[in-house]
């Protein structure tokens, strides 16, 4: 079976049923938001186009509304921030307010006060319902302890009125589990488009001095787990280098760019919730592509080296989401050789980046190698 076939029988249970929805009057991105409609049986969400409604009304306090272009509901919550600093300063805290807190005023099995507590949600200044005393003048901050938790104030005069902690956690920031994660995930990378993904990269203006530039990045967890790029000079400009004499930063250049003279296809299997997988393939670019649109950082770690196959495992972290997509590969030497070819992998989506550990991450000898490569 090639490429193209096994992609489409993989993943095409997925877009038929993204595309069946787009037909429906109203559809939901998530059970959570499913479930807060049906709560709100006064507010008619079976018309709404695509973009952002206000003139909701629940408790005589605003609410917004947001429908993609999927013609899902994507957001519901009280209306707490303007659009202007949504833009201008994009962060996920302010829908997991707008929404937790409307979810807060529904019926529930629970009170808000217990809600809270299981959740872990803390108001450490005020009281939630202070929330509609707030008439824009105050001024808005928002601070994070990284891969930990979230505190967002409010201050009148540089004194602080109102403030919240949370954990950084994707769960509970979608409202969505596990299981519902991963499987929108498959619904999302499925129907995602970017136009052209042709993995152009920005001409450097290094000068040629030297034949050889490594374009230094970042870490994470460990310095063997980098997104340094690695360049040429060939042909009167520089271009990331993919060759099997510089195996090693080869590689990683194929797994943080997709922006070499090769097509590279991902034959993954994704890891599921209960001992489940689904086989899907999708080019190194689109999936790249994808990542970054959801806010993603790519970092790539060579693990190892046998006589077909350089091993290792890129991470797309997303450090305001408080999660990661970790990615094992095994990419085969003919085709770094050849340009082209089939890179197999196993892949664990939305893993809660305090969850990972350098501690079960071996790259350390590896590493060595890559620096070696560097050199040459």
């Amino acid at each position: 079976m090639n490429v193209v076939r096994r992609f489409c029988c993989c993943f095409c249970f997925f877009v038929s049923l993204t595309a069946l929805s787009a037909q429906e009057l109203v559809v939901f991105r998530t059970e959570k938001l499913q479930s807060m409609a049906e709560s709100l049986p006064e507010i008619n969400l079976d018309t709404l186009s695509e973009g952002t409604h206000e003139h909701f009304i629940f408790n005589g306090h605003p609410l917004t509304v947001r429908v993609n272009a999927w013609n899902e509901v994507e957001h519901i919550g009280y209306r707490l921030f303007p659009s202007s600093l949504k833009k201008g300063n994009p962060s996920p805290v302010y829908e997991f307010l707008e929404r937790f807190l409307l979810e807060l005023d529904l019926p529930m099995d629970m009170s808000p006060e217990m809600r809270m507590k299981i959740e872990n949600v803390k108001v450490e200044t005020g009281k939630r319902e202070d929330v509609f005393l707030l008439d824009g003048t105050e001024s808005f901050r928002i601070e994070f302890i990284r891969m930990r938790k979230y505190h967002v104030s409010w201050s009148r005069e540089d004194k602080e009125v109102l403030a919240f902690s949370f954990d950084m956690d994707y769960q509970l920031m979608t409202g969505s589990n596990a299981v519902e994660l991963e499987y929108n995930f498959i619904r999302d990378i499925s129907r995602f488009s970017s136009g052209k993904v042709d993995g152009n990269m920005e001409e450097k203006k290094w000068p040629s001095r030297e034949q050889f530039h490594v374009e230094t990045g970042e870490c994470y967890l460990a310095d063997a787990i980098r997104n340094d790029i690695y360049y040429e000079w060939k042909q009167g400009k520089w271009s990331p280098v993919c060759d099997t004499i510089r195996l090693y930063p080869s590689v990683s250049n194929i797994m943080l760019t997709g922006a070499t003279p090769g097509d590279y296809i991902l034959d993954m299997n994704i890891d599921m919730f209960g001992y489940k997988e689904i086989q899907g393939c999708v080019s190194v670019q689109k999936w790249l592509a994808f990542c970054r649109s959801e806010g993603c950082k790519a970092f790539f770690g060579i693990k190892g080296r046998d006589s077909e196959c350089v091993s290792g495992t890129l991470f797309m972290v997303n450090e305001t989401q408080g999660y990661n997509h970790m990615l094992n590969v095994r990419v085969p030497v003919q085709t770094i050789a050849e340009k082209r070819g089939e890179i197999t992998g196993r892949l664990y989506v939305y893993i809660p980046l305090h969850n990972v550990s350098d501690k079960f991450l071996d790259f350390d000898y590896y590493q060595k190698k890559l620096l070696e490569g560097r050199k040459k």
